[in-house]
């Protein structure tokens, strides 16, 4: 690094780091499960089980020695923050700061750095402790780092206490699929529920740069429609697939197969088509709505029955007659609006709260960047 900011300056690991490596312990499977305990056990990129004692009683930061995500750092952490009372195995290194170098701070200065020139490649990627040394990071005054660490850390507990709240809602939704229960519910089949039950695509069309969008089985998670890695064929091929099954707002797209059982509904204004191991399913409305159609695929009760259609698995597959035979549970119009109901505001919980994460990792990002490479400096 030849140009920095002025009174920062340049120092490599093995200069800035006490390196804690010769007290690592590892532990079998085996020894592990005799060993239950409150405290964590950490491996190369994170914690992999909770043992009953510790070595490290003290804040420090972990580095993948072998399979780290060092080629992934743009968009994944390939450091780990430790702290409190812990044990460690052989795969990570073991990293505090000399005097003069904040530990929050190198973890910061690390999480998202690019360490692939140290990392020797072959059958497992591996970063020896004698090439580890030669890291060189860009060190602040001491003031400076416990600011941007403090900084940094604030928009981290921000983060965490969106993915605690993400998580209970999600626990809160997966009650909700499995435990509803109803008064007045008759079982039907999905024949009987459903106006269409279609199969789609047989082939494999020729994809384009732009077009028509084309929805395949990793373009519907849990409940939604990912427009993320959505494929797109001509306006010739689309104009010849709808002649047999259009999709309309309100239907479904259920997945088929790998995994089974996906669902979500067909949003408005948004043409498309269904590509292979996808079907389309149209509720009868004088049985059921689209939205209870959803939330009944979407329970534990369904899933299961899935699953035994799929000969367990959740990753086997479904063909036309298997899901027009599969029976579901339908309650009168009154239980299936409050179920559909309680499940879209959980639901919009979940979304709401989901993109508030996403916004404070932009702006970590953003932030991280800036401030570890010395373009925005902190008041101290």
């Amino acid at each position: 690094m030849s140009e920095f900011p002025h009174g920062w300056s340049t120092k490599t690991i093995d200069e800035a780091c006490e390196i804690h490596d010769f007290r690592r312990v590892p532990l079998s499977g085996e020894q592990r499960r005799h060993r239950k305990g409150p405290y964590p056990y950490f491996g190369a990129n994170n914690i992999q089980d909770y043992i009953d004692d510790f070595i490290f009683d003290f804040d420090a930061v972990l580095l993948a020695e072998d399979g780290g995500y060092y080629d992934e750092h743009e968009h994944r952490d390939i450091a780990q923050y430790a702290t409190g009372r812990y044990w460690v195995n052989n795969h990570a290194h073991i990293l505090t700061g000399k005097p003069g170098l904040d530990t929050k701070f190198l973890y910061y200065a690390l999480a998202r750095k690019n360490i692939c020139p140290w990392i020797n490649t072959g059958t497992r990627s591996k970063l020896n402790q004698s090439d580890m040394k030669q890291i060189e990071l860009l060190v602040p005054p001491l003031p400076e780092q416990k600011k941007i660490a403090e900084i940094l850390s604030g928009v981290d507990d921000s983060i965490r206490r969106e993915e605690e709240r993400l998580d209970a809602l999600s626990c809160l939704l997966q009650s909700q699929l499995r435990s509803q229960r109803f008064s007045t519910g008759e079982m039907v089949t999905m024949a009987e529920a459903c106006l269409l039950v279609a199969d789609c695509m047989h082939k494999t069309p020729e994809f384009e740069e732009t077009g028509f969008p084309i929805v395949r089985t990793p373009n519907v998670r849990d409940g939604k429609l990912i427009l993320e890695g959505m494929k797109f064929i001509s306006e010739a091929s689309y104009q010849e697939w709808i002649q047999k099954d259009k999709p309309e707002p309100g239907d479904i797209l259920f997945t088929r197969e790998a995994p089974l059982g996906e669902a979500c509904l067909v949003p408005k204004n948004f043409p498309l088509c269904i590509g292979q191991r996808m079907m389309l399913l149209r509720a009868n409305p004088r049985i059921l709505s689209p939205e209870f159609l959803l939330f009944r695929l979407r329970s534990l009760t369904t899933q299961r029955k899935l699953q035994l259609l799929s000969g367990g698995s959740t990753v086997g597959h479904a063909n036309v007659k298997d899901i027009r035979s599969l029976e579901i549970e339908i309650p009168n119009a009154s239980e299936q609006r409050d179920a559909v109901s309680l499940y879209e505001s959980i639901s919009k919980s979940i979304n709401g709260h989901a993109i508030k994460r996403q916004k404070l990792l932009h702006l970590k990002s953003g932030l991280a960047s800036d401030l570890l490479s010395g373009r925005k400096r902190v008041t101290i």
